[in-house]
């Protein structure tokens, strides 16, 4: 694909989000290679961008003057070790080392630029298929994540930064608010009702 791609100049590659899967007892992974992580979630959330590394540090080469910036999604909770997204967080950690070792490389460095995105819950079609019980309340809307994001998205600065965007839930400073039986029972009843 990139080869048909006729680029030039200075490149922003977004990464999209990959699959999340709420995974317990009730809600088993596809895990073909016994590692613990489930396929889909690793496949799109880390081997998507493995595939596209070599081809951006090739244009990298043959354009020396050219910059890149990479942007991905994270989830907040990924600074947590949450069992029941297990397979997301570690997926999304995989990607940050890969975004790490895309901006350090000595042979591009100082014209790669990494830009993580942790996101809090996001309201959209995969949460209304996901959690169709929320609560609203402390869910952010795309448009607040772009207000939010914007200004780091469009900087020139060569950088490595990872920013978390969230509405602050008051429940977040009860001791028990991620005890995993708590976790367990606000998703069961954000998917069930």
């Amino acid at each position: 694909m990139f080869e048909s791609i006729n680029l030039s100049g200075d490149l922003t590659y977004i990464h999209l989000p990959g699959k999340f899967q709420f995974q317990d007892e009730n809600h088993p992974i596809t895990d073909s290679n016994n590692d613990g992580i489930d396929d889909d979630i690793f496949a799109t959330n880390v081997e998507t961008f493995r595939n596209v590394m070599p081809h951006l540090f090739a244009y990298l080469k043959r354009n020396g003057d050219a910059r890149l910036k990479i942007i991905a999604i994270g989830s907040t909770s990924d600074l947590y070790d949450i069992s029941y997204w297990h397979s997301f967080t570690h997926s999304k950690n995989e990607l940050r080392k890969h975004f790490r070792f895309m901006y350090g490389t000595p042979e591009t460095y100082g014209r790669v630029s990494s830009l993580f995105i942790n996101v809090s819950t996001t309201d959209g079609e995969q949460l209304a298929g996901e959690r169709p019980h929320i609560s609203k309340v402390f869910v952010l809307q795309p448009s607040e994540i772009l207000d939010q994001a914007f200004p780091h998205i469009v900087s020139t600065r060569t950088e490595f930064l990872e920013i978390s965007i969230l509405k602050p839930n008051p429940d977040f400073a009860c001791e028990n608010y991620l005890d995993n039986s708590e976790i367990k029972k606000r998703w069961y009843k954000d998917m069930y009702g």
